[in-house]
């Protein structure tokens, strides 16, 4: 995908510098200051990925008339519904509607665990990656 954005990066210079900085493994998460600025990236990705044989899928927004042109199977059914569900993304949870990525976090579980469980340690050493890796260090 990368080869793919560096050699069309002439003819989507928005598209391509998208796909370099916001991908995450297969998960693209972008944003953008104008409606105007995300329609030039839903157009420059929708056009350059099938250049590579990439399909992207799930989109969401908290602007509907963004998606409206955007076909339904790719629409993320979770968006359908912005004033009350969060939608998962990157190991977080984003609510549409207000704009603002959050981390959920539960700690119950570890605490109704004694140390002297065999999988206490397991457990724990989980939940501390869980948030290292959504933090990124």
């Amino acid at each position: 995908m990368q080869q793919l954005a560096k050699e069309e990066a002439e003819l989507y210079p928005t598209g391509s510098s998208i796909v370099l900085r916001d991908f995450y493994v297969d998960d693209l998460l972008t944003g953008a200051n104008t409606i105007n600025e995300a329609r030039t990236i839903i157009n420059e990705l929708t056009e350059l990925l099938p250049k590579g044989g990439f399909a992207l899928r799930k989109w969401s927004s908290n602007c509907k008339e963004l998606l409206n042109p955007i076909s339904d199977s790719s629409i993320d059914s979770v968006c359908l519904n912005l004033s009350k569900d969060n939608i998962k993304t990157l190991g977080l949870l984003w609510n549409a509607e207000s704009d603002i990525l959050q981390y959920q976090l539960i700690h119950q579980t570890v605490l109704t665990r004694s140390p002297k469980d065999q999988y206490y340690q397991r457990h724990l050493n989980y939940l501390i990656h869980s948030v290292y890796l959504v933090l990124s260090l």
